[in-house]
């Protein structure tokens, strides 16, 4: 099954605005602050770099296990996009199947992935105010994913909650393995 939308197939453009790159919609008349929340991600990539270049401790260990977890996260994404075949709501330009949101999934992992570095992090004041931050981007992340309507309600839901799973698994991570846990 096809996950394109009824324009697409008939040759048409998208009548709902046009689509941006990383498969944001830029709705026609709509509020840009909802379309910018569609690429806040990639700052919270960077916050976590940010991070991993504060820890006083195991930053190798930390930054593979953070890489890790970006890869797996984006790795079940995929799968279970290519599975569920779930269309997008009417009203996006995106061209991909919509079930799970990658962006709500991203997003969450980088918040659980700078809850797990604060215990490492020397400065835990800045740590906690870049989790904070991280925290104010999901949230923005994932309401613009369905102002902009790239993703359903439960798209949002279920694709941060894999991101969250991912970050969790990682925060175990450093509490057994030995390489990770906190000296």
């Amino acid at each position: 099954m096809s996950c394109l939308p009824g324009w697409k197939t008939q040759g048409l453009p998208c009548p709902y605005g046009k689509l941006g790159p990383l498969e944001v919609t830029q709705p026609t008349g709509g509020n840009k602050i909802w379309v910018i929340g569609g690429y806040v991600f990639i700052l919270s990539l960077g916050i976590i770099g940010l991070m991993l270049s504060q820890l006083v401790e195991k930053k190798i260990a930390l930054s593979s296990l953070a890489g890790a977890c970006v890869i797996a996260q984006f790795v079940i994404v995929t799968v279970i996009k290519k599975s569920v075949n779930q269309l997008r709501p009417v009203g996006s330009c995106a061209l991909h199947c919509g079930f799970p949101s990658g962006h709500s999934s991203i997003v969450m992992c980088m918040l659980g992935l700078g809850i797990t570095l604060l215990p490492y992090m020397e400065n835990k004041v800045v740590g906690e105010a870049l989790v904070g931050l991280l925290a104010f981007f999901a949230l923005w992340t994932m309401v613009s994913r369905i102002v902009v309507k790239d993703h359903s309600f439960v798209q949002v839901v279920v694709g941060g909650l894999i991101g969250s799973a991912v970050a969790s698994a990682a925060y175990g991570a450093t509490k057994i393995i030995p390489g990770l846990k906190k000296n």
